[in-house]
């Protein structure tokens, strides 16, 4: 798929970025733009705003990741996305944690039911997205992207997952990587 990428990412903490882009050029190598987050004293509302202006500048389907995304070795954003009973999807998730069982839709992919820890989705109707985002600003993003009333989908085997290291979002130490498949 064309889109065009982005890594959403902290100022005060530049090897998280650099450790990233070589995960990033191992795994897909496309070029991929930085977005700095505001500020760095609430990293949950940070984040959300900064997914948040992302997803309010274009009309394109883009790809957006967070800085602590790792890469399966089956990872590639030539997917071909299904739609759903609902239409087109707005979003398409490339990796996160299904908090309930998730509907099967169409060999590799399915539909989320309750979904967190997006470390990697497609934006398929951004503007759709960013609308939806304003009445959800008290929440993280992943909360308040599944509280979407849009159509969306998810791969059935996620490809983005957490990578090892010191979470942004909650200050946890996670010493493997975790894709949350199983």
């Amino acid at each position: 798929m064309d889109v065009t990428c982005y890594v959403i990412t902290l100022r005060s903490r530049p090897l998280l970025l650099e450790q990233f882009m070589r995960r990033w050029n191992r795994a897909d190598g496309r070029a991929i733009t930085p977005v700095y987050a505001e500020a760095d004293h609430n990293p949950v509302r940070s984040c959300y705003d900064t997914h948040h202006r992302l997803l309010t500048k274009t009309h394109e389907p883009i790809a957006v990741f967070e800085e602590d995304a790792v890469f399966s070795a089956a990872f590639t954003l030539d997917v071909q996305v299904p739609d759903t009973e609902g239409g087109p999807p707005a979003i398409a998730y490339l990796g996160g944690q299904h908090l309930l069982p998730p509907v099967p839709l169409t060999p590799g992919w399915v539909q989320p039911r309750r979904i967190n820890r997006t470390h990697g989705y497609l934006a398929l109707r951004p503007q759709l997205l960013a609308d939806g985002l304003r009445a959800h600003t008290h929440a993280h993003v992943d909360d308040a992207l599944d509280a979407l009333d849009v159509p969306r989908v998810a791969l059935a085997r996620f490809t983005v997952g957490q990578a090892a290291g010191l979470s942004s979002i909650n200050g946890h130490v996670y010493r493997t990587d975790r894709f949350w498949n199983d």
